[in-house]
């Protein structure tokens, strides 16, 4: 025997109230209305829910798991009540989310905060990529929203810069590449830690540059991060993921490099629609640009497109 919304609402509002007279004004019914109601449900259930003491109703103790198990599907009946009406009222359910290993994520927490304070109901998928780029995703269809340090232009998109992270070079402190006289052709004597490894370098300098290379190859940069603070190797870091070990003094800049800067872009289809949480989620991001762009603007992907098919010698296929 199972209890039907009305009778969960009556049982609950009797235990609230304490009586039936005040359960009944709060449900707008007759009193005797909510007696036939908690009669019906004892028989029902066969079992005593409450005992009558007077003027105050109180529950037995088979009544308190009823009413227990009432209150939870009240709950769960409330939910699925706002689940639906958000739906109904172009409310997304779920965001797939994908960001770039090196987004800071201080920001990124902030963001997430006052949205789900806004769209409760609406799960946001959370995906970090380590070292490719998150804007395929978007591509296939896996991802709503991504951050990106790549600058591949992407049909059907549309971009605005975001935010900056400064990569430092480092080593353990006494490690030999952190020796002031040094260049950086001697730094090819010591272990190069890269996430991504060689497939990474590749990327940014001659292949056959790349083999004569110590390197490395790093899943994550918090093992990186590891690996650099034992005097495994030198590195680019993300200066917020060691802030901590650059004042404690455990890593220190590599003279022989220059601190890089990476440039975050934050991305998505361009379609006509777009859910309320979608939007929402949009607007915030824009709202926690580091001032990169005050007003941010779109990036023009006819210029794009020109200048990547220059430098990349070849013609992108739509």
């Amino acid at each position: 025997m199972s209890l039907n919304h009305e009778e969960i609402e009556t049982l609950i509002a009797v235990v609230e109230t304490g009586s039936f007279r005040a359960a009944g004004a709060k449900l707008h019914k007759a009193q005797s209305s909510i007696s036939y109601s908690i009669k019906k449900i004892e028989t029902d259930l066969q079992i005593k829910i409450l005992n009558r003491d007077g003027h105050k109703t109180v529950l037995t103790e088979a009544g308190k798991v009823v009413y227990n198990k009432a209150l939870a599907i009240q709950k769960i009946n409330r939910e699925i009540s706002s689940f639906s009406s958000s739906l109904a009222d172009g409310v997304e359910s779920k965001i797939n989310f994908v960001a770039s290993a090196i987004t800071p994520t201080v920001v990124l927490m902030e963001i997430f905060k006052e949205f789900n304070a806004e769209f409760p109901q609406t799960s946001i998928e959370l995906k970090f990529i380590t070292y490719e780029d998150p804007t395929e995703l978007l591509v296939t269809g896996d991802a709503d929203i991504v951050i990106s340090s790549y600058k591949t232009p992407v049909e059907q998109t549309e971009r605005f810069k975001w935010n900056k992270v400064e990569f430092m070079p480092v080593a353990a402190a006494g490690h030999q590449a952190t020796n002031p006289g040094l260049t950086e052709e001697d730094l090819h004597n010591f272990t190069y830690l890269v996430v991504g490894g060689r497939n990474t370098l590749a990327k940014k300098m001659p292949r056959s540059q790349v083999e004569n290379l110590n390197v490395w190859h790093i899943t994550d940069f918090l093992i990186k991060k590891e690996l650099l603070v034992n005097g495994l190797g030198w590195g680019y870091m993300p200066k917020q993921i060691i802030k901590r070990e650059l004042a404690e003094g455990q890593l220190v800049k590599v003279p022989a490099k220059n601190t890089l800067v990476k440039e975050l872009d934050i991305i998505r289809k361009r379609t006509n629609y777009y859910g309320k949480a979608s939007q929402y989620l949009w607007q915030l991001l824009l709202k926690y640009c580091n001032n990169i762009n005050p007003k941010p603007r779109p990036i023009d992907f006819a210029k794009a497109k020109v200048a990547w098919e220059d430098i990349a010698g070849t013609k992108m296929t739509p």
